[in-house]
């Protein structure tokens, strides 16, 4: 190996000295940028009906699951295709917070079922969310 091929190999593993400037720190359109306004942090609402019924189902979950397992079981009973599979999934959610995991089975198990299989990755959510409840099923039994 010649010399030079030698300096050349030193100098790409060393690369440059950072405390002499080489590098320089962040430039001045992130040091110096305005504040964010609330609609730039915020995440965008959803538009679609189906999205925004999931939402307040999600939402009612966490404060209120008996009334969202409510909610869920008579928009399941009142949609079919896409929105039927999005009520199994907030009535499984729901009856999980509330510890009915015979529901919660029964729920993610017709919202796997339902899903089109060209979905093979929501099917499989669900059906790993309705194996999830099983051993607390069982553990509590």
């Amino acid at each position: 190996m010649s010399f030079s091929s030698a300096l050349i190999l030193m100098l790409l593993q060393v690369g440059p000295n950072p405390s002499t400037g080489a590098i320089q720190g962040a430039p001045d359109e992130l040091l110096n940028r305005p504040p964010r306004t609330a609609n730039e942090i915020a995440p965008p609402q959803p538009t679609d009906p189906l999205s925004i019924w999931l939402a307040d189902c999600l939402d009612l979950v966490e404060s209120d699951p008996a009334r969202a397992h409510t909610k869920a079981q008579i928009e399941r009973n009142q949609t079919t295709g896409d929105a039927r599979v999005i009520a199994n999934h907030c009535l499984g959610l729901a009856a999980t917070k509330l510890s009915l995991w015979d529901d919660a089975i029964a729920a993610f198990t017709a919202a796997r079922d339902e899903t089109p299989a060209d979905e093979p990755r929501a099917r499989a959510r669900f059906g790993i969310m309705a194996k999830q409840c099983r051993p607390r099923k069982h553990a509590l039994g």
